[in-house]
């Protein structure tokens, strides 16, 4: 009996190790896609003209934020819909990911875009729209003072470049592999 109850607790350790070596397995998959954006979403050389018209849509404030990404979508999204093709960026913040005491509104504004942003996805996913949110944490922009740049805030030409290579990643990206660590 007691060779048996051995056999067990070795049996449920040797299963429990293989678990774990699956669930940090399949992290670094994930982590590997972003890490590689240009291998696994590589998008073909005709894939910004071939979606015809598309809009990036970004919002400074919580209330012109909001609004213009509301607007913007109401406005640009049936001809899209007509086309049965379209690519809408929508901008928000790596704020609206965390709690960040003095940007309440403005982290909430940006809530809002990714939320906005994730339910158009869901309703227009099948008829050949693309809309994702791109929520980056430091650009040196007029309201980050334009800080110098490091490998972590980047110069917003740097940034752009990046986060085209996660276009076709997903709902959401953080745009650039630094960020997506943060």
């Amino acid at each position: 009996m007691q060779a048996l109850t051995q056999k067990v607790k070795v049996s449920s350790n040797i299963l429990g190790v293989q678990l774990t070596v699956v669930y940090y397995g399949v992290k670094l998959l994930l982590f590997s896609r972003m890490l590689f954006a240009k291998l696994w979403f590589p998008p073909s050389k005709s894939f910004f003209t071939s979606t015809g018209e598309w809009a990036v849509v970004t919002g400074a404030s919580e209330g012109i934020g909001r609004a213009y990404a509301f607007a913007m979508c109401r406005l640009i999204l049936p001809g899209m819909d007509k086309r049965r093709k379209g690519l809408i960026v929508n901008i928000s913040s790596g704020i609206a990911s965390i709690p960040f005491p003095m940007y309440t509104l403005y982290a909430a504004s940006k809530v809002f875009v990714e939320r906005l942003s994730q339910g158009l996805q869901a309703e227009y996913k099948d008829k050949g729209i693309i809309i994702q949110t791109v929520a980056p944490f430091g650009v040196s922009t007029r309201m980050a003072a334009y800080q110098k740049t490091n490998m972590m805030t980047l110069s917003p030409e740097d940034f752009v470049k990046s986060s085209l290579q996660y276009i076709r990643s997903g709902d959401k990206t953080h745009g650039s592999v630094c960020h997506i660590i943060l």
